[in-house]
């Protein structure tokens, strides 16, 4: 499946002819079955037809209908297994933070929030690019390929620049810790 094949005339007809008959009747069917809201029901209608699109020969296809609601259906079910795992996960590592700050003591407290300024103050010293690139990665949660594809630059670079990123943010806590040994 070549995402970047031209799509010749008929096809721009017949995908265009099935948007219009089915866009109202799947989004219906997603929102109704899934309970999804409404950029969600957005969301997978339209990755639905741009998977249709990306096909070698979406007229070969017997049912399009079929074939959209089958297609619908999965990346519904993809999404909602994808989103219950996040929710889990933040359930449990919120637990598990929770438990953490409730143990950690005054000391600890004021450690962490100087960790946290310095690692603020290095960040704001690096090159914009960079900064954006690991905010994207570690705030955003973005894989190294979806930051590359966003921002136009290759993956090799992306990684790169990352790297450098978390080297100088480690550095900047590790080089401020020897600095007040040395001082005591």
């Amino acid at each position: 499946m070549d995402s970047q094949r031209k799509i010749n005339h008929s096809d721009a007809a017949l995908i265009s002819d099935l948007y219009l008959k089915h866009k109202r009747e799947l989004s219906h069917y997603i929102a109704a079955k899934y309970r999804c809201s409404q950029a969600e029901v957005e969301d997978i209608v339209q990755i639905t037809f741009t998977r249709f699109l990306t096909l070698d020969a979406p007229s070969k296809i017997q049912s399009a209908r079929a074939f959209l609601f089958k297609t619908a259906n999965n990346i519904a079910i993809d999404i909602i297994r994808k989103s219950k795992v996040k929710e889990e996960y933040s359930q449990h590592t919120g637990l598990i933070h929770q438990r953490e700050a409730d143990e950690l003591g005054p000391e600890e407290i004021a450690e962490s929030r100087e960790r946290l300024g310095l690692i603020a103050k290095a960040m704001w010293n690096m090159p914009s690019k960079r900064r954006k690139l690991l905010m994207m990665n570690r705030f955003d949660h973005l894989s190294y390929a979806e930051i590359s594809r966003r921002v136009g630059l290759s993956e090799t670079v992306v990684r790169r620049h990352i790297a450098k990123a978390l080297v100088e943010c480690h550095e900047a806590i590790f080089d401020d810790k020897h600095q007040s040994n040395a001082n005591q």
